[in-house]
This record gives C-alpha cells, sequence and structure tokens, in this order.
C-alpha cells in the first residue's frame, strides 16, 4: 500500500481503481500527510469520481471541504498583510504554503495552511511588529525565556495570532536560526524575489525550493516529511517545465551561494527515489563536487525513508530513525554550549509543577 500510495501522489487516476479497503488505508495516510485534501479535485478534474465507493467519497468531500476552507482563510490573511505591509514601502514576501497559494503553485492544491510565513528586512522587524499589533495581532503566550530564545536565537519572532479571527502568523527576517551558521542574508533573498498574485511576492523560484529543502532537510522537525519531499518533486518539476536545464543550473548556483548543498543532495533523493523525479547528471555530479559534510548522504537517506511513509503505528526502526535524525537537526541548529541548557530548559518546564504561568510556545 505504501508503494501504491506514492504512485497515486503523482498519477491521481489510480485512486480511482482501489476498493473501499484499500481506500481505508490510503485515507489513514492521505489525513496523515495531509494530501487527502487534493484528491476529490483531482479525480473530479479525471472524470473518475463515479469509479469511487459511495462512502470514499464523502470523506474526499469533506477532506475538500476543509482544505478549501484553509485556503479561504490564508488568502484572506494575505490581503490583510499587504494591507498592512503595501503601504509602508517595506520590502517582503511570502514564504512556504502561502507563497505556494499566491504564486499558485502546484503545491497548493489541497493544502491545509496552519499559519501564514512572511518574510521582512531584520532591521524592520520592531516596526513591522508595531504595525501587527495595530491591526489586532498579539503575541501568543510565551515566557521572558522563550522570547528571549526567539528575538536573540532564532529566525523569526515569537508567533504572532490575530485577536479576532484566531489565525496564526510567523514573521520571519531570515530562514534558519541564527544560531545556525548556515542562516542565509534575509535582505539579498528580499533583493531576489519575484511578484505574485494581489500585489504580493515570494522568494525567486531557486529560493523558494531551497527554503522547501532546508525547511524539510537541514532544520525541520521531521514530523511531515513526505510533505517535505512532495513539496520538492512539485516545485522542481514545475520550475523546470518552465525553464528546462536553465533552472537546474540556477538552484546549483544558488545552493552553493546559501551553503545548502548538503540539503539539497537529500532532497532531491528522495524526490528521486520516491517520486521519479528526474535529476540530471551533471547536477549531481556537481553537489557531490562540493558536499563537505561528513555523514554519508546515502545513510541519511536510509534513515529518512523510515520516515518519508511510516507504518501505521510507526515501527521500530521509524522510531529509531526519528530520534537520531532529531538530534542530527538539533546539533545543526544549535551549538552544544547552547543547546544543553536549552534542553535542560525545556525539560524542566515540561515537568516542573504547573504554577500558572504562562504556557510555552511550541517551537516549530
Amino acid at each position: 500500500m505504501r508503494k501504491q500510495f506514492l504512485l497515486a501522489l503523482r498519477q491521481p487516476a489510480l485512486l480511482a481503481n482501489h476498493d473501499q479497503r484499500a481506500w481505508q488505508h490510503l485515507l489513514a495516510l492521505g489525513r496523515l500527510h495531509a494530501v487527502s485534501g487534493r484528491w476529490h479535485a483531482q479525480l473530479e478534474a479525471l472524470d473518475w469520481l463515479p469509479q469511487v465507493p459511495t462512502p470514499v467519497r464523502r470523506h474526499l468531500w469533506s477532506d475538500h471541504c476543509v482544505a478549501s476552507a484553509h485556503e479561504r482563510r490564508a488568502r484572506w490573511e494575505i490581503d490583510r498583510l499587504s494591507r498592512v505591509l503595501n503601504p509602508t514601502g517595506i520590502p517582503w514576501a511570502l514564504l512556504k504554503g502561502a507563497a505556494y497559494l499566491a504564486a499558485d503553485l502546484p503545491s497548493a492544491r489541497g493544502r491545509l495552511l496552519a499559519d501564514v510565513d512572511v518574510l521582512v528586512p531584520h532591521a524592520e522587524l520592531a516596526r513591522v511588529e508595531r504595525l501587527l499589533h495595530q491591526q489586532g495581532w498579539h503575541d501568543t503566550p510565551h515566557d521572558a525565556y522563550d522570547d528571549r530564545y526567539y528575538r536573540e536565537w532564532m529566525h523569526e519572532l515569537p508567533p504572532l495570532q490575530h485577536g479576532t479571527r484566531g489565525t496564526t502568523l510567523d514573521v520571519h527576517h531570515t530562514l534558519l536560526p541564527l544560531t545556525d551558521p548556515l542562516h542565509p542574508d534575509g535582505g539579498e533573498l528580499l533583493s531576489r524575489r519575484v511578484a505574485a498574485s494581489g500585489e504580493t511576492c515570494v522568494l525567486a523560484p531557486a529560493d523558494l525550493v531551497l527554503h522547501s529543502v532546508l525547511h524539510g532537510f537541514h532544520a525541520g522537525d521531521l514530523q511531515h516529511c513526505l510533505r517535505d519531499v512532495l513539496d520538492v518533486y512539485e516545485l522542481m518539476t514545475h520550475f523546470v517545465l518552465q525553464s528546462g536545464d536553465a533552472f537546474w543550473i540556477s538552484l546549483v548556483d544558488r545552493a552553493l551561494r546559501l551553503r545548502a548543498v548538503r540539503a539539497l543532495r537529500i532532497a532531491l533523493s528522495q524526490a528521486e527515489g520516491h517520486f521519479e523525479l528526474a535529476v540530471p547528471a551533471f547536477v549531481k555530479r556537481e553537489l557531490r563536487q562540493a558536499d563537505r559534510g561528513l555523514t554519508p548522504v546515502a545513510l541519511l537517506a536510509q534513515l529518512m525513508n523510515q520516515l518519508v511513509v511510516p507504518a501505521l503505528p510507526p515501527a521500530r526502526m521509524s522510531r529509531i530513525a526519528h530520534r537520531v535524525l532529531s538530534v542530527r537537526t538539533h546539533l545543526l541548529k544549535m551549538p552544544l554550549r547552547r543547546l544543553v541548557p536549552h534542553a535542560l530548559h525545556k525539560t524542566w518546564q515540561k515537568w516542573r509543577p504547573d504554577t500558572g504561568a504562562a504556557p510555552t510556545v511550541v517551537v516549530k
């Protein structure tokens, strides 16, 4: 079923061939990885919905409605954000799911958006935060330690929540934590941004892909590996279809500049292995020659394979792989001299008796 699930994500017409028993497992996997919201529209466009068992169609319609509600809410938040930031002249760009939606990219189809992410210059953070507070956004509950953690070490402000709509906004000033030696210059990324819909901007195509790569395969939380692999596959397929080898060349150049070669190699190996992305030989060669990482990519790929489509419930090897890769992620994001005290603090905070203090923000 794992193989059928991955194949159906590339060729949704194959979904119509499954019986109700097979669909039970497919829906469980689709909901686990937040991709089932796309299937109703895809099968409807192919005129294959009548072939799907009636009880399954109800579930597909339900997931489609949920995804559509997420999209409407995100589009409204993007519109509100544009009204706040555009008159100021501050350069800004949408990130991740909101960017895919604004740019009408394939990765936006049926997507569940938990929040809206935006990139602004570091020098304008205080001004942007003040403007957002004036428009009804407020800080989510967190203590003094977490406030310092975000503002001094992280790549974003503490999450903001709208007082009326309840939606969440993440304001970034770069793509990786400041404690990570690979964090890029947010201003340089903004200088390359391109126009999208509704007077909004997104990162340049190669940078858009590399943000997805860094988020999923360098400093990600590893909870949605399949979603990250699928994003890379669909973004790459879309941009290569538009620009051919010129996009591959641009991607390699940007990976070298942003020092994202190792993460890109891992991401491409996953997209190639799970979705048969056609990666040119010259791209593999240049990335391999530029990669200075010590851990073999093949080993990291094997560990990642355990997490992309884990068994339900997760098998022992999947749990081990998750622990190993989580340790690697934390070591990449923060040096030991800060990681150890931080881990001790978070552990104490988790297990201490409830004193009525404000809850801690969950760091994603």
